[in-house]
């Protein structure tokens, strides 16, 4: 059985026929629901492959993970400029 991970980006959920605040509830939705597909994957799937390339994959339902430590996926702390 083949899967396909879906990656779809919420800052791109553009409508010209929805209001904004359709475009906002869509796009917490969107982030609610990524986040519990990857708690779920992280506690019942126990299949993950060796990472390559900076990624590595879930056997089970196909999603894409990046490594912690890959320096470019690391988000970097904001600098305060102080004056």
């Amino acid at each position: 059985m083949k899967t396909l991970a879906l990656t779809i980006d919420p800052e791109k959920i553009q409508e010209s026929n929805t209001t904004t605040s359709e475009r906002q509830e869509a796009k917490l939705s969107l982030k609610l629901s990524v986040r519990l597909s990857t708690l779920w994957c992280g506690l019942m799937h126990a299949s993950t492959t060796w990472p390559i390339h900076g990624h590595y994959h879930c056997r089970t339902c196909g999603r894409t993970y990046f490594v912690p430590w890959d320096a470019a996926h690391v988000v970097q702390p904001a600098v305060e400029s102080g004056a």
